[in-house]
């Protein structure tokens, strides 16, 4: 299957939002940088040979993130899950946005119960550890950006998993 990008990321307001938020993802890339320079490596290998594919090109060349993929979650309780997709050596970026004071994110395998608040954001591997986040109080709206690689996409450019 060819690798396409997503048809909103053409979007003139989603090309704008995209510009916004690159002084935050650059922070997001060089803490990235940090803790898991590797993934990093890896991550910005898999950037340039996007930049390099002609029918990637054009998207890509406006992507602020190191990772490749970002999602956006609004509103939305996660039930207990492990994320697909990625490799277990991978760490997904969780940025936790809007105005909800009292979110939390569990994790199971280490009984672990993180204070989530506006402005957070956590390193975790996704596809390893068993998470969620429940409901919060009324009133508040959350919103998050899941950023995270596809071990398909970095097979598909032959470039190494760390």
């Amino acid at each position: 299957d060819p690798l396409v990008t997503s048809a909103t990321s053409k979007v003139p307001e989603v090309q704008a939002w995209l510009l916004e938020i690159t002084s935050v993802q650059q922070l997001l890339a060089d803490v990235l940088q940090v803790v898991h320079p590797h993934l990093h490596e890896a991550c910005s290998q898999t950037l340039s040979a996007m930049r390099s594919n002609p029918q990637l090109q054009g998207a890509v060349t406006s992507w602020p993130a190191i990772f490749e993929v970002m999602q956006l979650i609004v509103n939305r309780i996660t039930p207990w899950h492990q994320d697909p997709g990625g490799y277990p050596e991978a760490y997904d970026c969780l940025l936790n946005l809007g105005n909800c004071q009292d979110a939390r994110l569990d994790i199971a395998n280490c009984l672990a119960s993180l204070s989530y608040p506006p402005g957070s954001f956590i390193y975790l591997t996704g596809k390893v550890l068993i998470h969620l986040v429940k409901e919060w109080g009324a009133g508040w709206e959350r919103a998050v950006i899941a950023h995270f690689t596809k071990d398909m996409v970095q097979d598909r450019f032959g470039v190494a998993r760390p």
